[in-house]
């Protein structure tokens, strides 16, 4: 659907597009002991940085930019890393063991464990107190056991014309069953 504006706008779009991406700054605590690691990867999920305890990674304040960044890292920062992609996935780990002291040591690196764009870096480490988040119980379970999956080929998606994802739906028309239904391509089953 937006092909045609792409093609009609070429490189003034991506030029728009790129000067609206930030490196984002993620700070690092002091973990002291204790196990953690970032696992920070792009858009195709795969890591391009070196961040935990395994890596002897120092607490500091690193910078993921985009691939086409060309900017300056502020004093302050420890390192950079470039992203092959515009967007990526951070997830911050860190062990604890299941005691009532250590979830209560573990929340001091906890509040610190941020990220924002370079534009609000001035070089302090921040902090947030993430109890004040609610708090939602999971739900009891409702059912008899485990869920049943659905094969396609004994479904009521008799074909790819039936399926809910159409033509991108990867069925071959031979393991299908036939169809009451008449198309000029395939011939169609009522659904079981």
């Amino acid at each position: 659907m937006n092909e045609p504006l792409a093609v009609a706008m070429g490189d003034e779009v991506m030029d728009q597009l790129r000067s609206r991406f930030s490196p984002v700054v993620v700070q690092v605590p002091d973990f002291g002991d204790r196990f953690w690691v970032y696992q920070i990867v792009d858009l195709r999920n795969d890591s391009f940085v070196q961040l935990g305890k395994m890596c002897n990674t120092t607490p500091g304040f690193y910078l993921l930019v985009g691939p086409d960044w060309q900017g300056e890292a502020p004093r302050g920062i420890t390192r950079i890393f470039r992203s092959p992609t515009n967007t990526g996935l951070v997830g911050p780990r860190i062990a604890q063991n299941d005691t009532a002291e250590d979830k209560k040591a573990v929340q001091q690196p906890l509040a610190q464990v941020l990220m924002y764009p370079l534009a609000d870096f001035d070089g302090a480490m921040k902090s947030i107190d993430w109890s004040g988040l609610p708090h939602l119980p999971a739900k009891a379970p409702t059912g008899g056991g485990e869920t049943k999956w659905v094969l396609p080929r004994r479904s009521s998606m008799c074909c790819r014309r039936c399926s809910p994802m159409g033509r991108a739906f990867p069925v071959r028309r031979r393991a299908m069953p036939r169809c009451s239904r008449r198309s000029s391509a395939i011939r169609h089953s009522k659904p079981r």
